[in-house]
């Protein structure tokens, strides 16, 4: 089995990059989707109340996370924090996962920051899903309902693209010019005939 890290800065389209794939039939573990799972642990619920108090939960006692987005976008240290503490659990819910998908020959893990947080070391190949800076800052305020302000905060938590791609195996270009699905098509290419 290869495991390969699709990653992209916000707005690049990594999760639709990671769709496709899996409609082509490969398991996609969605870690963003997985770490809101996992902060709903007792444990996690519980440094988190901890570190901000009661009211960092919703009436039902779950963890508010438009409250926790607005405290860890306006400072880093609680962002390092946040990641310390879920990060090491979202790694060890992957390996579990893929052992559910031994038989599958390529196994997907879809995450922002696997380059900021030296994540991309627990892959055979990285896959980087990059579009120009405008149109990603245009694609996250139509789906988010926010300013550009608000986007580029985020973006400032994210290595700028240039640094990734020069790290990845495979770049996939989604700037609605490029062809994405022989794009897609070339990688499991790839990804198939290329040697761990």
């Amino acid at each position: 089995m290869k495991t390969i890290g699709i990653t992209g800065n916000i707005g690049s389209g990594k999760s639709y990059v990671a769709a496709i794939i899996e409609k082509m039939g490969y398991p996609v573990y969605k870690a963003d989707k997985e770490a809101n799972r996992l902060m709903q642990d007792p444990e996690v619920i519980m440094q988190l109340a901890d570190r901000f108090g009661m009211d960092i939960l919703t009436p039902d006692g779950l963890p508010d996370r438009k409250k926790i987005a607005a405290l860890v976008f306006s400072n880093p240290d609680i962002l390092q924090w946040l990641n310390r503490l879920i990060h090491p659990r979202v790694m060890q819910d992957w390996q579990k996962w893929l052992g559910k998908h031994a038989t599958s020959p390529l196994c997907f893990m879809e995450s922002a920051i696997l380059f900021e947080h030296d994540l991309h070391q627990h892959f055979d190949f990285m896959v980087m899903v990059t579009a120009p800076e405008p149109m990603r800052i245009r694609r996250v305020m139509d789906r988010d309902g926010v300013d550009a302000a608000s986007v580029q905060r985020r973006m400032e938590h994210q290595w700028p693209e240039e640094k990734k791609v020069a790290m990845a195996d495979f770049v996939v270009m989604n700037d609605d010019h490029s062809m994405l699905l022989p794009q897609v098509v070339q990688l499991m290419n790839f990804l198939q005939k290329e040697p761990v």
